[in-house]
């Protein structure tokens, strides 16, 4: 662990993720500086000031992941306190590049992108949702992209959401989702933990031994960080949740139930797409 705090208070890593904290290297006007983004929050600090810095993230952090040109470094701390360090491959090679803070962090899709941040709720209220999840993919217009994104209100989610991505990593998605979904909701089998997931992975064909390295990747937690930071930015309370665009945050409860639910999608979706596909009015 003392590596990875050295590596990251020195010079060379690409983006360190500590938890819901993902930060970054930049290159600011008055000099080099940490770009810090939590959530809807973005904070830069100078370089002289990032070692104290960054030794507050650590005290309390549970996970945290170094890319770097070098070779990446994940560690994890148990509940007894220790910590567990694993090395690997660099994610890439390219020299780190010195940002503008004022680069996007996270550029918008185009040209639409329909988010549902649902994936583990009570069995009813999947049992309910799910037929017009699916209706709702089937009717949406060309330009439209349908993903699910998983939500992580407490810690006894992350395991599901953590091996939703881990199954999009190893593009196994379409042939386990249904499936998933049936096992935890229908037929109620007990997997509580990313290892008893991998058993059930195991058994639809996917490599036991692979999924568990994969569930640990950077990939994988870059994705359940952001997933986060987009649950706080949107303001995201409950799921089925359905995120358009960025723009919009729609709920059966807010829409009327889910079949007003679907219409008001499906409306919102065609207004953006019409909204992209006429010029830009030129200013005065």
């Amino acid at each position: 662990m003392e590596e990875l705090r050295a590596r990251a208070a020195g010079d060379g890593w690409r983006k360190l993720v500590v938890d819901g904290v993902a930060a970054t290297p930049v290159t600011l006007k008055r000099g080099a500086a940490v770009k810090l983004v939590d959530g809807p929050s973005t904070e830069t600090i100078d370089r002289a000031e990032w070692p104290s810095r960054l030794d507050r993230l650590l005290d309390d952090a549970r996970n945290v992941h170094l890319l770097s040109t070098d070779g990446d470094v994940h560690a994890r701390r148990t509940k007894k306190g220790k910590w567990l360090v694993s090395r690997g491959r660099p994610s890439s090679t390219d020299v780190a590049t010195e940002a503008h803070d004022r680069s996007p962090n996270h550029p918008l899709p185009a040209p639409n992108i329909c988010d549902e941040l649902s994936f583990l709720l009570s069995a009813d209220t999947l049992a309910h949702f799910q037929p017009y999840a699916e209706q709702l993919k089937q009717s949406l217009p060309d330009g439209a992209v349908f993903g699910y994104m998983p939500a992580v209100f407490n810690p006894s989610w992350e395991p599901y959401a953590r091996a939703y991505y881990t199954a999009e990593s190893l593009g196994v998605v379409d042939q386990t989702h249904q499936a998933l979904f049936d096992a935890l909701h229908r037929d109620h089998l007990p997997m509580r933990t990313i290892e008893d997931l991998s058993e059930f992975y195991a058994q639809h064909g996917v490599d036991k031994a692979k999924f568990l390295t994969a569930s640990g990747s950077f990939e994988v937690e870059s994705k359940l960080t952001r997933a986060q930071q987009i649950v706080k930015a949107d303001g995201v309370d409950g799921t089925p949740s359905i995120v358009i665009d960025g723009k919009y945050r729609a709920t059966g409860q807010s829409a009327g139930g889910y079949p007003q639910l679907i219409e008001l999608v499906d409306w919102l979706v065609k207004k953006e797409l019409d909204a992209k596909s006429k010029p830009a009015k030129k200013k005065k």
